[in-house]
C-alpha cells in the first residue's frame, strides 16, 4: 500500500514562494491502477517527482506498507508522457538504467531486465541496434 499524508511542496522562485502541492493525502492499494489527471501546471509532475524522490517534499510523509519510501527497497516508478529512453543506449541498457542507479546486485539487475524484455516480447539481439 502506498500512502501520502499531508504532502506539501513549495518552490522558491526568485523572491516568490510557489506552492505546487498543498496538503495532498492519498492512499493506493496493491495492484490498483491509478491515473493522475489535471490541467498543465496543477502539480502532476511535482507529485510524481516527489513520490519517486526526484524532489524532496517540503513536509508530509510518503509511506510504502507503512514505512517511509526507500527506493532501494521499494519499487516506486512512473512512466513519463514524453519519450524517456536515452537514444544513445541500447534497449537493455535503458531498462537497466534505473536499477543500476539503485545499485542493486548485478544478478538482480540482469534478472529483472530479462523479465521486462520477455514481458514485452523483445528480442534484444534484434532491437539493440
Amino acid at each position: 500500500m502506498l500512502q501520502l499524508k499531508n504532502i506539501h511542496k513549495t518552490y522558491k522562485t526568485g523572491d516568490l514562494d510557489v506552492t505546487a502541492l498543498k496538503n495532498v493525502s492519498l492512499s493506493f492499494r496493491d495492484h490498483e491502477f491509478v491515473s493522475i489527471l489535471g490541467p498543465s501546471g496543477c502539480g502532476k509532475t511535482t507529485f510524481l517527482n516527489s513520490l519517486t524522490k526526484l524532489y524532496d517534499i517540503t513536509s508530509g510523509e510518503i509511506l510504502v506498507n507503512g514505512e517511509p519510501v526507500d527506493l532501494k527497497k521499494h519499487n516506486v516508478a512512473y512512466i513519463f508522457q514524453e519519450y524517456s529512453t536515452m537514444p544513445w543506449l541500447k534497449v537493455e541498457e535503458n531498462i537497466r538504467f534505473g536499477l543500476e542507479l539503485k545499485k542493486l546486485p548485478e544478478k538482480e539487475i540482469q534478472d529483472r531486465a530479462n523479465r521486462v524484455i520477455q514481458m514485452v516480447g523483445l528480442n534484444v539481439k534484434t532491437y539493440n541496434n
